[in-house]
């Protein structure tokens, strides 16, 4: 080890309430499987030879104090720079973990979530950066992760608890508790392959946790079980605080915002934010409607309107709050009574509320030239999110569609998030 990284290593400590330090940490993958196995030898050739890379990996994670802190790290000096086919799963990604936190991770799909966790958890190694970890680590992120089907639930306990460190005296006086746990006891002595994803989660996720780890990492596991199991997950996170942290990787926000109390946001591998819950929670539906494909948005107009400005005033709203719909037409022609039909849209493309002018009794004259109308469009009682607005304006007879925008315009809620609805009576 060169002196420069020895006195870079010596500078690095962990306060005692930190459980997990990230810094700088980026992972990267080939495309092409040929050409990554042979990266792999080039890389590993170079080591045996001592050959390092044009441009020195000085914050390549290290072995610390392995009484307190264990550390991440390569048994290769990696190619730093990205070579063909090559990609950056993760980017310089930088954070802190308490004792007593809960910390989610969102993103969309492809965003390095697992990637990252697979680094905390040690199964792959950082090709920069350095993960210092302050205790033990329980982690559940591959469902069915270390089971061997074709043996039975009891004789898995036994082979995971050794695979996590145990003793055998350790996991026979806590089986009862995870077969207790896991909800299994009448398929206990079953083999594994005959259960459920569900039957299989939950044994795993009981595994993790009888440890009593002081770093547990969930990756999607609330997403499989059933309420039952899911209640009992959250009870013993609740549990946790104040002893572990707890990192859960999940695509619903009503977990997330029910269990964290910090958010770290993944946008193509590296940090879009990490800190208050709402605020992450609301821009990931913003990348989540764009990335997911909610629907292109687009606006059009029908003889013998030419032309609709919409404005909505204030866009971004706290929970309960009324959003000001103006619009401004421009008609060639009188165009009568019209009937006006407002939605928003959450970021999965489901309807979540409507405003009809015939159930608020209202009719929209327009005539030729220029008119202007207003909608109050609320209280919106939503939960925390992005929405997009569908406006259409239709003849008297409710027939023809003189103007339709759809997601052009949209919705920022703040504040109140829990529930598994989107919209909350007050």
């Amino acid at each position: 080890m060169n002196s420069s990284l020895k006195s870079q290593v010596s500078s690095l400590s962990l306060p005692d309430d930190v459980v997990l330090s990230v810094r700088s940490v980026s992972k990267k993958f080939c495309r092409n499987l040929r050409r990554s196995m042979l990266y792999g030898m080039q890389d590993l050739a170079k080591n045996m030879l001592g050959i390092r890379p044009s441009a020195p990996n000085a914050d390549s994670s290290v072995m610390m104090n392995p009484k307190l802190i264990t550390s991440h790290s390569s048994l290769l000096t990696p190619s730093t720079s990205l070579r063909r086919d090559e990609f950056w799963a993760l980017r310089h990604v930088s954070f802190d973990l308490k004792r007593g936190e809960t910390l989610g991770v969102i993103g969309v799909n492809g965003s390095g979530k697992t990637t990252l966790l697979r680094i905390l958890n040690g199964i792959l190694p950082p090709d920069k950066g350095v993960v210092m970890i302050q205790g033990k680590v329980g982690g559940l992120i591959a469902l069915g992760a270390g089971f061997h089907p074709h043996m039975t639930g009891r004789e898995n306990i036994v082979l995971n608890g050794s695979i996590l460190g145990m003793s055998r005296r350790e996991i026979g006086e806590h089986l009862e508790e995870i077969i207790d746990f896991a909800d299994i006891r009448d398929f206990i002595d079953a083999p594994v392959a005959a259960y459920s994803s569900g039957m299989t989660v939950r044994l795993g996720f009981a595994i993790a946790t009888v440890q009593k780890p002081d770093l547990l990492l969930l990756d999607e596991v609330l997403a499989v079980g059933d309420v039952g199991f899911r209640i009992k997950c959250y009870n013993y996170i609740g549990k946790l605080q104040g002893q572990s942290a707890v990192i859960l990787v999940s695509h619903s926000m009503q977990q997330i915002t029910q269990a964290c109390s910090r958010v770290l946001l993944l946008n193509r591998g590296q940090v879009e934010c990490c800190g208050n819950v709402d605020e992450a929670v609301a821009r990931y539906s913003e990348l989540a409607g764009v990335e997911d494909g909610e629907g292109a948005a687009f606006e059009t107009c029908e003889v013998p309107f030419r032309k609709v400005d919409l404005t909505l005033t204030p866009i971004e709203i706290r929970h309960g709050g009324t959003v000001l719909i103006e619009g401004e037409v421009l008609s060639a022609a009188f165009a009568g009574d019209c009937r006006i039909i407002a939605f928003l849209y959450d970021s999965q493309g489901r309807q979540v509320v409507e405003w009809n002018s015939d159930t608020a009794g209202l009719k929209f004259a327009f005539g030729q030239g220029r008119s202007q109308f207003q909608i109050q469009f609320g209280p919106l009682c939503l939960k925390v999110g992005q929405y997009s607005l569908a406006l259409n304006i239709y003849d008297a007879n409710g027939l023809l569609h003189l103007f339709w925008s759809f997601k052009k315009h949209r919705i920022i809620i703040h504040g109140m998030a829990y529930g598994s609805c989107a919209y909350q009576l007050r």
